[in-house]
């Protein structure tokens, strides 16, 4: 079967997406130890996104070099490697890369289950973080609803708080 106009420049534009995140992820690799201090929390933020479009990266089926197991692989052990030295520096990293493995895991466990046929329903509302403004009339419904009590938000600057938060149960992923 040929493949559309629709799904050629689909393909393509997560190709590029990717291929570009990957020399973005090599670049702060091979710069490590090069970074000033005050451009720190930068390279934290561009490494921590670029590991989340890496793993979405891996969910997909297409055939493109750019989504090649091994390039994958190699990205995404340049992203674990670019955070490590700032672990003592910013002390979210460490949640953050708790966080990464957390979702690595769980999209290795669904390639695992690749070829098992796994009927499953849709995940129920409890398996969603903060889903208290869906049973709220629309005139009342607070749409800034924080699932992070004020109480529990200490940080010292921006750096401390980037990955803060909740993720949830991550069973709707699979």
């Amino acid at each position: 079967m040929e493949e559309t106009l629709e799904e050629s420049s689909a393909v393509k534009a997560c190709s590029s997406c990717v291929t570009a995140v990957q020399a973005l992820v090599t670049h702060m690799y091979e710069s490590l130890g090069r970074v000033s201090e005050d451009a720190s929390w930068r390279a934290v933020h561009y490494t921590f996104i670029s590991a989340i479009a890496l793993l979405a990266a891996r969910l997909c089926s297409f055939k493109s070099e750019a989504f090649n197991e091994n390039l994958l692989n190699r990205s995404w052990s340049y992203c674990l490697a670019t955070l490590e030295p700032y672990n003592s520096q910013i002390h979210s990293v460490k949640t953050g890369v708790e966080m990464l493995r957390s979702l690595e895991a769980h999209v290795s466990q669904i390639f695992t289950m690749k070829g098992a046929r796994v009927e499953a329903a849709p995940p129920s509302q409890e398996t969603y973080v903060n889903v208290d403004h869906l049973f709220k009339s629309p005139l009342s419904a607070n749409i800034l609803d924080d699932p992070v009590p004020p109480a529990e938000l200490e940080f010292d600057s921006l750096d401390d708080f980037w990955p803060q938060g909740q993720i949830g149960n991550l069973e709707w992923l699979g």
